[in-house]
């Protein structure tokens, strides 16, 4: 079965692929069927890379790779976020999260996933309409927020955006380009509240390479934390 996430609704699909949305439509499953240790190493989702690393390509990754990397999110949050912005014990379901990534992307689809396994509940944007989206930060109090830099510029620069209460937020997490510093101070001078800038060149494209939140340090080559 080939699932498909459309970006035009006038898209033909081929014969034996399934557009996203049925799969929302359709009744949950009374009985889910056993986990073997051949059913681990089949191929659960196929992204595909625009060739960041090389030639556009299609990444194939199992139930146990997908598993770990769902687990290894979970578990890193859970330890290392949580726990230095002093949230202890964490209630997912109390963590809400507004979501304006792509599900197309295997960022967007990973913290779909995350979110789903967790219970957390999500706050899902078709596109991105800015007046909806803080609307949607104010309602729904996220603790932190994932955005792509055009979102980012948008809280810096836009004057909606640089006037907007973001006082649940105490992280925002960015990726897909750098951030420039004169961009990062100037969202801080607007939201002086949230306390982390975490950013990335890219959206954990292999997304097992996740930072570690220790003050204002550099985590790793992938990753690095402003703390003002």
């Amino acid at each position: 079965m080939i699932i498909c996430v459309r970006y035009s609704d006038g898209l033909i699909l081929p014969e034996g692929v399934i557009d996203f949305e049925e799969t929302l439509l359709q009744d949950p499953m009374r009985e889910i069927a056993p986990v073997t240790p051949e059913s681990e190493c089949l191929v659960v989702c196929l992204v595909y890379s625009s060739g960041t690393t090389g030639l556009p390509k299609g990444v194939r990754h199992t139930n146990r790779a997908f598993h770990c990397g769902l687990e290894m999110l979970r578990s890193h949050f859970l330890h290392e976020i949580y726990s230095v912005l002093g949230v202890d014990p964490v209630d997912w379901y109390e963590e809400a999260q507004v979501v304006a990534l792509g599900f197309y992307h295997i960022s967007g689809f990973l913290f779909l996933n995350w979110f789903l396994v967790t219970g957390s509940p999500i706050v899902l944007m078709k596109v991105f309409d800015g007046d909806v989206y803080l609307n949607a930060i104010g309602q729904f109090q996220p603790r932190f927020l994932l955005v792509s830099p055009p979102i980012f510029a948008y809280l810096a620069k836009d004057p909606a955006g640089k006037k907007c209460s973001l006082s649940s937020v105490e992280m925002i997490m960015c990726g897909a380009a750098p951030l420039s510093k004169e961009l990062s101070d100037e969202f801080q001078a607007n939201h002086p509240n949230v306390k982390y800038i975490v950013q990335s060149d890219r959206v954990i494209p292999y997304f097992f390479i996740i930072n570690t939140v220790r003050g204002n340090v550099k985590a790793n080559t992938a990753w690095a934390v402003s703390n003002g």
